[in-house]
């Protein structure tokens, strides 16, 4: 004889925060994420502020750190720095013992865009950083995530999204 189910339950609502400081896959990735920013941070530290778009940081396997540079040209000056940049990083995470540079050419550089230009966000979007903004803690963050909402271009039917669709045709 046939039984249905038990509804399926959807996991408790957690905060953004909770999850990304928390245990888990989610939680390990952003550990892994913000051990690399704080490394990428000390080699442009050493490099000089000229490196910030042709440097980056690739990973961290065992004892070795791996950095990307954009050309040939900035590879080398990062090696020549390699046994600073180790010394340096050691002092952060003293596991790592050595650097490894490797070239990641790009077909075109990412240009900034000009000052005083606005990307718009879709309407999905919008709702989805308005959504994260009132469910972290962070009021700083909150309010940098409403500001990018505000960047809400018109929907094709001319509709923002702060306002639900009118149901039914539209009027004349």
């Amino acid at each position: 004889m046939w039984k249905p189910s038990a509804p399926v339950q959807p996991p408790s609502a957690r905060r953004i925060g909770a999850v990304l400081r928390g245990p888990g896959p989610t939680g390990t990735l952003a550990a892994e994420a913000r051990i690399l920013v704080r490394m990428e941070r000390v080699v442009h530290r050493i490099l000089g502020r000229n490196s910030i778009p042709h440097v980056r940081a690739a990973g961290l396997s065992g004892d070795t750190f791996t950095l990307f540079a954009d050309s040939p040209a900035w590879a080398s000056i990062t090696r020549f720095h390699v046994p600073d940049i180790c010394a340096a990083l050691r002092a952060e995470l003293p596991r790592i013992r050595r650097a490894r540079v490797e070239v990641m050419e790009v077909e075109a550089p990412v240009e900034p865009p000009p000052a005083g230009a606005v990307n718009p966000v879709s309407p999905s979007a919008a709702r989805v950083l308005r959504a994260a903004a009132r469910s972290i803690d962070n009021p700083r963050l909150a309010r940098i995530l409403v500001r990018l909402a505000g960047r809400e271009r018109p929907s094709a039917g001319g509709q923002s999204g702060n306002a639900p669709p009118s149901p039914g045709l539209s009027r004349p």
